[in-house]
């Protein structure tokens, strides 16, 4: 409890009686005030000079009408252009209040937004702390200004927000101008635990996808800023915000010595100003469709198409005429060189470029030898005797179908990126490989009434070598011996509002591992405990080369590859011995023909089995576990277990080539006594009758005959041949 909770009284209010009882509370009546009356008529240095002592002695003052008097005083320095005083003002004033308890939204904001790309790298943790303290005061009460504020952030957000996410914080569609948004009530705690469940690396106490987030901001700010948005932004910067530096960019230019002959010519007045400010991003890790051009519209960079490339004069006019086909000559130009600058960085721009420049140095005379006597004398007609672009290739006829054909290009590769690329992407797994796991899940009741949760994983079969990049860059640092590693697994456990509560970790040393493709390791386990109600578990994998041993403990070498995985929404299970209980169904391999080769009572020994995909010679057994039996008038449990198997077999033929399927169930029944009140089960699975491919489905339910009360849990696989 901070000083402020316990005089019970409002921080501002606080603030200042312990002001008062340094003797600062008095002096500083109406310093504030006429230091924003110096800023407000342009005097800095006077507002300086009236407010320094002031926040010197007291960092953390308020005043109750103007606020704290170092945003005052850092703005101060802003207008003198000191833009080191005025962020180490600010900070000092976020410290003094912080150390009070007291939040102030416009000096935190304003702190923030001094904070360049290049401070927010270096010091992640500072920003991440600011950011999300004004996400938190949503849930305020906000003055108009604050709000503005605010929901420049909110509309920075909301292009990597997901849609759900979105409709729990805004009361509006994501279609309303941001100006107009209405938040709804805990939207800065929904933001807040939102951000939270994002962490790419648990196993790091930073979260690494929001200090990207804030560094891009910065970038998009500092580069692609235009005010009269909401977000702050471009078009630029908000794609930059989304997926961050481009694998590719360039400007296209309009230059070129033919390009200057051909078009910049008296007859149709076009000069080097008609051509829009430009730029092209294309991202071809993401996906082939993840390319955009900007074009500089109504003063600001939006996405934009090609034909905004050709200026405006350019765009119409094409008749038989001499100046018409003059006009179509030169915007024919104008796309040959645009296609020509975009055809070596898409192959959307292969086969337009191609036919272009095909037609133009058949047809037009002024791309041919000797161009510039053809184009001054007006030498040579067009031919017009067919050709690539169609049966009819006078100038003007061809030039309105480019435009038309372009266009429509461009629509379906709009169409392409808006379905096929994501919505937003992270760059924190680019200079590491990535670590495939598959791993499975199982909850089980502990004596003390909390939740274990064990967790089943093994790396996909032959994915723990290195690749051969990976592979020469140890080989220069003197790694040779591949065959050897250490695997980290921590899980961290999260509670509802995705708070790390217990980091557990566990490490695997992997020897001898055979060669090809099919090189595995067997199925691990990992058991965390203590869950109670809702939790979340977030999990890494890294995986090591070993180091040489240092008193005997392997140390680890250069990290290889990182694997990671969130399950979501974890409920732990009942506790309360009045209501029968059940464990999930925790899959296990048996011996053909076998019902089994674990004694139930130690059912730790098996190995379980993590997949989700089974194939008719694997023979699995299902173990569980029921809790809360209840004894009858003999002292004794009875209860029944029923499970039922749905299959949905996709037949060979022409039934599979149709899409047909058959379905089918199988179901069993029997009744069980016994003498605890925890029972201990399992059943086997037999594939062998299995004709086809399709999914499985295995319910079990439990009754407990004494009571009435059900419980049932489900498991699905996918069975390939």
């Amino acid at each position: 409890m901070n000083v402020c909770e316990l005089l019970s009284m409002p921080r501002w209010m606080c603030v200042w009686f312990l002001m008062l009882g340094m003797g600062v509370g008095v002096r500083a009546q109406g310093v504030v005030e006429r230091a924003v009356a110096a800023l407000d008529s342009g005097a800095y240095g006077a507002a300086v000079a009236v407010l320094a002592p002031l926040v010197e002695a007291a960092p953390a003052y308020v005043d109750s009408t103007w606020g704290p008097g170092a945003y005052w005083l850092g703005r101060a320095y802003a207008g003198l252009g000191d833009r080191g005083q005025m962020q180490q003002v600010w900070r000092a004033g976020v410290l003094a209040l912080d150390s009070v308890g007291v939040f102030d939204l416009r000096l935190d904001a304003a702190y923030l937004h001094s904070l360049s790309e290049e401070d927010r790298i270096r010091h992640p943790g500072e920003a991440v702390t600011l950011y999300l303290n004004l996400l938190a005061a949503l849930d305020g009460p906000l003055a108009p200004d604050e709000a503005r504020v605010l929901v420049r952030h909110v509309a920075q957000l909301a292009l990597i927000l997901p849609p759900d996410v979105f409709r729990q914080v805004c009361d509006n569609a994501p279609t309303v101008a941001p100006s107009d948004w209405s938040f709804k009530p805990g939207a800065g705690t929904t933001l807040v635990y939102w951000w939270r469940s994002r962490d790419p690396l648990p196993a790091t106490r930073e979260n690494e996808r929001l200090q990207e987030h804030l560094v891009r901001v910065a970038h998009a700010e500092a580069e692609y800023a235009y005010p009269e948005r909401t977000s702050g932004l471009d078009d630029r910067g908000e794609v930059y915000v989304r997926y961050g530096v481009p694998e590719r960019q360039i400007t296209l230019t309009f230059n070129e010595p033919w390009l200057v002959d051909i078009v910049y010519q008296p007859g149709v007045a076009v000069s080097a100003s008609d051509f829009p400010d430009n730029e092209f991003w294309r991202y071809g890790h993401l996906d082939q469709a993840a390319y955009f051009i900007f074009v500089k519209k109504k003063g600001y960079f939006q996405v934009g198409e090609t034909f905004d490339l050709i200026p405006s004069v350019l765009r119409f006019g094409f008749s038989s005429t001499p100046r018409g086909v003059d006009k179509a000559t030169r915007m024919i130009a104008v796309l040959r060189a645009i296609y020509r600058q975009l055809a070596p960085l898409h192959p959307d721009f292969e086969a337009r470029y191609s036919e272009v420049e095909n037609y133009a140095m058949e047809y037009l005379p002024a791309f041919q030898p000797g161009r510039l006597k053809n184009r001054t004398t007006r030498g040579g007609t067009p031919r017009t005797n067919g050709g690539p672009v169609g049966t009819n290739t006078a100038p003007d006829v061809v030039a309105q179908t480019m435009l038309v054909q372009g266009k429509t290009a461009d629509e379906v590769a709009r169409g392409q990126r808006e379905t096929n690329v994501p919505r937003e992407a992270t760059g924190v797994f680019r200079e590491v490989e990535v670590l495939p796991v598959i791993a499975r899940l199982a909850r089980f009741l502990d004596d003390d009434g909390t939740t274990r949760t064990e967790i089943y994983w093994v790396p996909l079969a032959g994915r723990l070598a290195p690749s051969k990049k990976m592979r020469q860059i140890l080989e220069k640092d003197s790694y040779a011996a591949l065959d050897r590693y250490v695997i980290t697994l921590t899980a961290v456990q999260k509670t509802a509002h995705y708070q790390d509560r217990v980091v557990n970790q566990n490490r695997y040393f992997v020897t001898d591992l055979p060669e090809g493709r099919d090189a595995t390791i067997p199925v691990q386990t990992m058991v965390v405990r203590g869950d109670t109600g809702q939790y979340h578990l977030a999990l890494q994998w890294d995986q090591y080369l070993p180091a040489p041993k240092e008193g005997g403990v392997v140390q680890v070498g250069p990290r290889l590859k990182v694997g990671t995985d969130l399950r979501d929404s974890l409920t732990a299970l009942v506790a309360d011995r009045r209501v029968l209980e059940m464990s999930d169904l925790k899959p296990i391999f048996t011996r053909t023909g076998e019902t089994g080769f674990f004694d139930l009572d130690d059912p730790a020994q098996a190995l379980p089995y993590p997949f989700s995909t089974i194939t008719p010679d694997v023979t699995l057994a299902l173990y569980f576990e029921a809790y809360h039996l209840t004894f009858g008038s003999d002292d004794l449990t009875h209860y029944s277990v029923a499970y039922e198997i749905t299959r949905s077999e996709k037949k060979g033929g022409l039934l599979r080539f149709l899409g047909g399927d058959d379905e089918s169930r199988t179901a069993s029944r029997n009744t069980n006594t016994g003498s605890h009140s925890t029972a201990r089960e399992m059943i086997l699975l037999d594939l062998n009758d299995w004709e086809g491919e399709g999914e499985l489905e295995i319910r079990v339910r439990i009754t407990d005959e004494t009571t009435g009360q059900e419980v049932e849990r489900t498991v699905t696989f996918t069975v390939e041949r």
